[in-house]
């Protein structure tokens, strides 16, 4: 039997939007912001990601595609549990309320993940946030004609992969391959994971997003975050490194609605 589940969650748009703006966040850009506390506020430590939002098939809810470690009946159960005992987690009667009208708990499922087997070529789809945490110092680059300057950035800091390739080599952003920028972050990221070899790769769209993360003094913080679509195609070389590369999901702010990999069988 499989450790790893595929969920599909059904949400309602204006159970959502409601919940948004009971939490304030209803004007935020960054729609993976919003989902993030419907799906922290429903099942806590246990909410499911990484996950990532079918825009493919127009359907009367918002669908949700997750991994997780517990079927659908399990997270059930478990939501149900914690909004039994509203004071244990620090929930309110109205936000229990929002919480439970922001998902179509009729239309949600699960099914087990089929393991690969080493050899087996897959093909997937990913949405990956292209930031990475610096080792060290980088400076600025002063504005020069029609460009603006760039902070330097201090070790630490999670900072653009184009933002941080353009201060290694004290270039402005602009006079890089973006393209080529992005696409070899994520080979690099993929290849990391030691579970499969990349055969196909092919970057299908690059976006900055607007959001909000808390900030460790209270309150949230605009953030600004790099969205790279990719497609392609890979080999297991490692079944169950591959297993654990699938729950984790590639990149960070998985949590978000970024790195999951979405299978699909090669065609032809």
């Amino acid at each position: 039997m499989s450790d790893l589940h595929l969920l599909r969650l059904a949400i309602d748009p204006a159970g959502l939007a409601r919940l948004a703006r009971h939490l304030h966040i209803a004007d935020e850009d960054d729609a993976g912001y919003r989902l993030h506390a419907l799906l922290a506020g429903l099942f806590g430590d246990a909410a499911p990601a990484p996950w990532q939002r079918d825009d493919r098939t127009p359907t009367r809810h918002l669908v949700l595609w997750a991994y997780s470690s517990l079927t659908w009946d399990a997270l059930a159960t478990l939501a149900h549990d914690r909004f039994t005992a509203p004071d244990a987690v620090g929930l309110d009667a109205d936000l229990i309320s929002l919480l439970r009208g922001a998902l179509a708990w009729e239309a949600c499922a699960s099914k087990p993940v089929v393991p690969l087997a080493q050899g087996r070529t897959i093909a997937f789809d990913l949405r990956a946030c292209a930031v990475v945490r610096l080792h060290r110092d980088l400076p600025g680059i002063p504005a020069t004609g029609d460009h603006g300057a760039i902070a330097a950035r201090k070790a630490g800091n999670e900072v653009d992969v184009l933002i941080a390739e353009a201060l290694r080599q004290q270039v402005h952003p602009s006079a890089l391959p973006t393209e080529t920028i992005y696409q070899t972050w994520l080979a690099s990221a993929l290849g990391r994971t030691n579970g499969s070899t990349v055969e196909h790769l092919q970057l299908t769209g690059q976006r900055t997003i607007s959001g909000l993360r808390r900030h460790q003094a209270g309150g949230r913080r605009p953030i600004h975050l790099p969205e790279v679509r990719a497609t392609g195609t890979l080999t297991i070389t490692d079944p169950v490194a591959w297993a654990a590369t699938l729950a984790r999901g590639i990149g960070r702010h998985r949590a978000f609605g970024f790195g999951m990999l979405l299978l699909r069988p090669v065609a032809g």
